[in-house]
Parts: C-alpha cells; sequence; structure tokens
C-alpha cells in the first residue's frame, strides 16, 4: 500500500472528527436557543459578518461541487471532505452573526457564547458604547469582559434598566 493510501485514511478520519465537531456545536446552538429565555434586548447585530460568511458559505459550495465531481472520477477520497465541514462552520457563523449580542431572561449572549445572570458579578460603562462585565469564572476567579453595544442614550438607559434586573452588584 502506498503513503498516499494512508494519507486518504488520516484525511478521512480528521474530516470526519471535524464533522462530528460542528454537528456538535450546531446541535448546542440550536440547544442554547430553545433555553436561554425568551429575548429582553437586542445590542448588537453584525449583518455584514453575516454575509461574509453567506458568501463563504457559497464559495465552499461551489467548491465541493467540484471537488465530488473530481473525485468521482479519480474514485479517491480527498479535499471535498474539507468543505463539508467549512459548510457547517459557516452557517454556525452566519447563526451567530445574525443572532448578535442579546439579552435573555437567563443570561447575556455574546460572541459564541452564553453567560448566565450567576456569573455575571457587575457591569461598569467604559465610555458611551462599551460594556465591561466582570464574571465569575472557574475557582472563583474573575474576568473582565468587554461588550460593544452601539447605543443612542434612550438604549443605555434601557440596557442599564435590564442589567441592573439582573445583576445584583451594579459599578456605574
Amino acid at each position: 500500500m502506498s503513503n498516499f493510501f494512508y494519507l486518504d485514511i488520516i484525511s478521512l478520519v480528521l474530516s470526519l472528527v471535524f464533522i462530528c465537531l460542528i454537528i456538535y456545536l450546531l446541535i448546542r446552538e440550536v440547544y442554547t436557543l430553545m433555553h436561554r429565555g425568551k429575548l429582553v434586548l437586542k445590542i448588537h447585530q453584525n449583518k455584514y459578518l453575516a454575509i461574509f460568511w453567506l458568501i463563504m458559505f457559497i464559495f465552499w459550495g461551489f467548491f465541493l461541487k467540484v471537488d465530488i465531481k473530481r473525485e468521482l472520477y479519480n474514485k479517491d477520497l480527498g479535499s471535498f471532505l474539507l468543505h463539508i465541514f467549512l459548510m457547517p462552520f459557516s452557517i454556525l457563523w452566519i447563526i451567530d452573526s445574525l443572532r448578535g449580542s442579546q439579552i435573555r431572561e437567563n443570561g447575556i449572549y455574546v460572541s459564541m457564547g452564553f453567560i448566565k445572570w450567576n456569573k455575571v458579578l457587575a457591569y461598569q460603562w467604559l465610555s458611551w458604547n462599551i460594556i465591561e462585565l466582570k464574571i465569575n469564572v472557574l475557582f472563583n476567579r474573575t474576568r473582565k469582559f468587554k461588550l460593544i453595544c452601539p447605543a443612542n442614550e434612550e438604549k443605555k438607559l434601557r440596557i442599564d434598566e435590564v442589567l441592573n434586573k439582573y445583576i445584583t452588584s451594579n459599578t456605574n
């Protein structure tokens, strides 16, 4: 057997692992959307990033089609598995970009993550559009996290009202 055969097997195994990881992340995203409570306030949404990932999804879909035709003709596994991984990855980023930062009943959505209210210790406005959240992480260590909220004065007051409702201490 040639070295190329072993490389094909390794490529196939790694691609399947990545595909399983992406499927897990998509299922986790759907679960999170369903179990994080009602939307209280939408802070920020990045439509331009969603458009970028949509273009990448189409780009990878085109190359997936080309690679599948080439691989079927050569009867060889290979690079099309990478595109199968990249397409759900781009869908995950489209979902995240369109969802954006949100305040929900059970916590705050930030880029690719969800912070429960019991982990948020305090917040502080650093400027008119940046909030710093003090978050409790593992072993009672704290971490500061900056959240950009393009807000006018009315939206800033609404954000203050909602955060004061859910966070016990506040340092303005």
